[in-house]
C-alpha cells in the first residue's frame, strides 16, 4: 500500500440498494453527515477514510481503502447485530451485505452465521431466487427463515458435512424455528430438512417442497419432533419421503403431501404420528409405514388422508405398535393391501377403523379397490372382535376369507382377508347392509 498526503479525490464507493425488499417505511442508506466526513485544507468535504496520521490509505491502484472496514464489505452498510430482529438475504445482492434491508447478505450461511443472542424472535427475509449453498443452513432457537416475493430456491453440494452425524442436509432445524416457503431440490445432498431437536416446542415447517434427494426428503431423530403443515410437500426422493426416528410428528392444514418417493410416503420407526388432511400416493413402498422394527405405545392417527397407488400397500403397522385410528381416509389402489395389521398376542392392540358407524373410510369401490384385499388382519383372533363400522368397501356387507399365514394372499379379491390366531373367522363386524355406509 501507499501513503498519499490528504488532498486526494473523492472516494467512489459502491452503494448499496435498498431496493432489494419491498417492506413499507423503509429508506435508503443515510449519507454520511458533515461530522463525520474527512476536510480537506480547502475546507471541502471529502468521503476519503483518514487514518491517525493524516494520510489516506490506498491500494496499489491508488484507490482510497478504508481500514476500518473488512475486506469486502461496505462500510456505508448497517450490519446485523446480536439484537437484530430481522435479517435480509438477496442472491442478487452485491458482494459486501452486512444482512439489513439496504445491503442484505448474499447467502444463506452468512444468515445462519450472523450475530445472534438468541433472545429475541428473528426473521430472516429471504427473497426469491435460487441459492446454491455448500453446507447446511442451522436454523438457531426463535429464527424464522421466510422466502419473500415469490419462492426461492435452495440447493446444497453433496459434499456438505453431516448433519446430527446422520447425513448432509440442507436444512438443520433446532427447537423452536420456522421454516416458511421455500423450495429444496436435489444438489446430490442426501436430506432436506433434519430436525434433530430434543427440547419443545418442537419446529415448524409451512409451505415448503421437499424433493429430489439422494436419500429422505425430511428426517425427524429429535424427541420434540416436528410440526408440518399446510403445504408441507417432500416428494421425488431416493429414500422415504418423511422418516420419523423419534418424537411427535404433526400434519395438518393441507394440502400436504408425500408422493412418488423410491422408499415409503411416510416411515414412522418410534414416536407418534397425527395426521389430519394429507395425501401419500405412488410411492415404491408403503403409502404410511409403522415399520415391524420399531415400537411405539401411543396412538397414531389418520385422518382425512388419501393413500393411494402405492407399489405394495396403502399402510402396514407392525405388531409392535399396539395402538392405530384411521378416519375419513381413502385407501385405495394400492398393489397389495389398503391397510396390512400385524396383531401382537403378548400385547393388547387397539386398531379402530369406526365404532358406532364413525369410520368414514373408503377401502375400494370396485373400480378403485386394492390388489388383493382392502385389509388384511394378520393374527386376528376369534370371531367378531374387531370394529370397522361406517366404511365403505368394494363388497356389500363387505367379503371376509382366511388365508394360510400372513405371507399368503387371497386366491381372489375379499374386502377382508384375516389370519386367525385361533380359529375364528370372520373377524371383522361391520355394517350388514349398504344403507349403514357413508
Amino acid at each position: 500500500m501507499h501513503r498519499v498526503p490528504l488532498l486526494v479525490a473523492a472516494v467512489l464507493s459502491a452503494a448499496c440498494s435498498s431496493a432489494s425488499f419491498e417492506v413499507s417505511g423503509a429508506g435508503a442508506d443515510a449519507e454520511p453527515t458533515a461530522d463525520s466526513a474527512a476536510v480537506d485544507a480547502s475546507g471541502s468535504d471529502s468521503s476519503a477514510p483518514v487514518d491517525d496520521s493524516g494520510t489516506v490509505t490506498t491500494d496499489s491502484a491508488n484507490n482510497p481503502v478504508d481500514t476500518a472496514a473488512p475486506p469486502g464489505v461496505d462500510a456505508s452498510c448497517p450490519g446485523v447485530e446480536h439484537s437484530s430482529t430481522d435479517v435480509y438475504v438477496d442472491a442478487a445482492a452485491a458482494m459486501g451485505g452486512r444482512g439489513t434491508i439496504g445491503c442484505p447478505f448474499r447467502t444463506l450461511a452468512q444468515a445462519a452465521n450472523a450475530p445472534y443472542g438468541g433472545t429475541v424472535n428473528r426473521v430472516v427475509h429471504v427473497k426469491a431466487g435460487t441459492y446454491n449453498e455448500v453446507g447446511a443452513i442451522r436454523v438457531r432457537p426463535r429464527e424464522t427463515y421466510r422466502g419473500e416475493l415469490g419462492i426461492p430456491k435452495i440447493v446444497v453440494s453433496a459434499s456438505a458435512p453431516s448433519c446430527a452425524t446422520i447425513g448432509s442436509c440442507v436444512f438443520n432445524l433446532e427447537t423452536n424455528t420456522v421454516l416458511d416457503s421455500f423450495l429444496i431440490d436435489g444438489g446430490g445432498v442426501a436430506h432436506g430438512i433434519i430436525a434433530a431437536n430434543a427440547v419443545s416446542p418442537a419446529p415448524k415447517v409451512l409451505n415448503v417442497t421437499v424433493k429430489g434427494m439422494a436419500k429422505d426428503g425430511i428426517v425427524v431423530v429429535g424427541s420434540a419432533g416436528l410440526t408440518l403443515g399446510p403445504n408441507a410437500h417432500s416428494n421425488a426422493n431416493g429414500g422415504d419421503g418423511l422418516q420419523a426416528r423419534l418424537g411427535k410428528i404433526f400434519i395438518n392444514l393441507g394440502p400436504n403431501g408425500f408422493d412418488d418417493n423410491a422408499g415409503a410416503g411416510v416411515h414412522m420407526l418410534a414416536g407418534s404420528l397425527f395426521i389430519d388432511n394429507g395425501v401419500t400416493a405412488n410411492n415404491n413402498q408403503v403409502g404410511v409405514l409403522f415399520d415391524r422394527a420399531g415400537l411405539s405405545s401411543l396412538e397414531q392417527v389418520l385422518s382425512q388422508i388419501e393413500i393411494l397407488s402405492n407399489k405394495t400397500h396403502g399402510v402396514v403397522i407392525g405388531k409392535n405398535w399396539s395402538k392405530l385410528q384411521i378416519r375419513k381416509a381413502n385407501i385405495n389402489k394400492n398393489a397389495l393391501t389398503g391397510v396390512f395389521m400385524e396383531f401382537n398376542e403378548a400385547v393388547t392392540n387397539t386398531f379402530d377403523l369406526g365404532s358406532t358407524g364413525n369410520g368414514g373410510n373408503t377401502f375400494g369401490a370396485p373400480s378403485t379397490k386394492n390388489g388383493k384385499a382392502g385389509l388384511f388382519l394378520c393374527k386376528s383372533g376369534a370371531t367378531g372382535f374387531f370394529d370397522a363400522t361406517g366404511n365403505n368397501w368394494s363388497a356389500c356387507p363387505p367379503t371376509q376369507g382366511s388365508v394360510a399365514d400372513c405371507e399368503t394372499w387371497p386366491g381372489s379379491y375379499v374386502d377382508v382377508a384375516f389370519v386367525p390366531a385361533g380359529g375364528g373367522s370372520n373377524p371383522l363386524r361391520a355394517p350388514t347392509s349398504c344403507s349403514a355406509m357413508f
